[in-house]
């Protein structure tokens, strides 16, 4: 799972060198502001200050183990490192998981499809909560997104703001351009 900085009109189709930097970690993850020695933070800071990123993208993944590892926590038994970072998913992530442990009522492809969903949603504010972040977002210099992969189909669902829900990024970016322009 990633977190992406880049423009989307330049990404789109393609990216040349420069133009899309990753950090990458384990559940894509974004570590409160306070915890100043994070690599992602430090990411997310350069990309902002120095290379002035106009987007920001938290991208979740569909069968992700890390998500798969919050729900059935016997998995980092062995894997303290792995368990201390998890925590960064947050208190949401962590009480829906409780909420959905029921397999009869939760099955475990969309437990998984959901928390993978509300971690993104977790991980963009734990993002905006960063100063740098903040003060691009009230200048109005970076906007950031939330996106899932689906791995099987290559479909990219985003985060529409408005509803809360995932829709198709392709399906986002065909209604505009087909919306009129004005003369």
């Amino acid at each position: 799972t990633e977190i992406y900085t880049l423009s989307l009109h330049d990404a789109l189709p393609i990216c040349a060198p420069g133009e899309l930097m990753c950090c990458r970690n384990a559940g894509n993850l974004v570590p409160p502001p306070e915890e100043t020695a994070s690599g992602v933070a430090a990411t997310i800071e350069y990309a902002l200050r120095t290379l002035h990123v106009p987007d920001i993208i938290v991208c979740g993944h569909s069968d992700c183990n890390a998500m798969r590892a919050l729900l059935d926590e016997g998995q980092l038994n062995d894997m303290p490192l792995l368990r201390s970072w998890l925590c960064h998913a947050g208190p949401m992530a962590h009480a829906f998981r409780g909420v959905m442990q029921d397999p009869r009522v939760w099955p475990e492809e969309e437990r998984l499809r959901v928390l993978t969903e509300l971690n993104v949603i977790a991980q963009l504010r734990s993002l905006s909560a960063h100063p740098c972040v903040a003060r691009a977002l009230r200048r109005g210099s970076v906007r950031i997104h939330g996106w899932v992969y689906e791995i099987p189909t290559g479909e990219v669902h985003c985060l529409d703001p408005a509803t809360g829900s995932f829709r198709p990024l392709l399906e986002q970016a065909a209604a505009a351009v087909e919306e009129p322009v004005a003369a």
